[in-house]
């Protein structure tokens, strides 16, 4: 979700300009504030710090062994949290290291397998 707010607002959120974890807490806090009707004064009042402590942080996703089974606050803050490290790792058009139709070599499989004989 972060990736496509920065793709349709370049000029405001331009990673010089706004730092992806400030999005990705900023994110959490607006689904979270959705969910429960509203922004809360509280964390609206206590500063910059205030986000951390919010239901985006302290998302452990190696912890988490089912996200069918968390609640909705839980969810999304791991897929902020996850959308956080597709941004980071993601190579696309604009990025030096792209490669359009690049081609991988594996080389031979190390198991013998059935369903790949063709």
């Amino acid at each position: 979700m972060c990736r496509k707010l920065v793709k349709k607002h370049p000029r405001y959120l331009d990673n010089s300009k706004v730092k992806t974890e400030q999005l990705r807490r900023l994110v959490g806090l607006l689904i979270a504030a959705q969910r429960t009707g509203g922004a809360t004064s509280a964390g609206a009042s206590e500063g910059p710090g205030a986000a951390s402590a919010d239901a985006s942080a302290g998302v452990d996703l190696a912890r988490m062994d089912d996200l069918q089974r968390v609640d909705e606050n839980a969810l999304a803050a791991a897929k902020a949290e996850m959308g956080v490290e597709f941004d980071k790792n993601f190579v696309g058009p604009g990025h030096p290291d792209f490669v359009y139709d690049k081609a991988v070599d594996f080389g031979e499989p190390e198991s013998d397998n059935e369903w790949d004989d063709e």
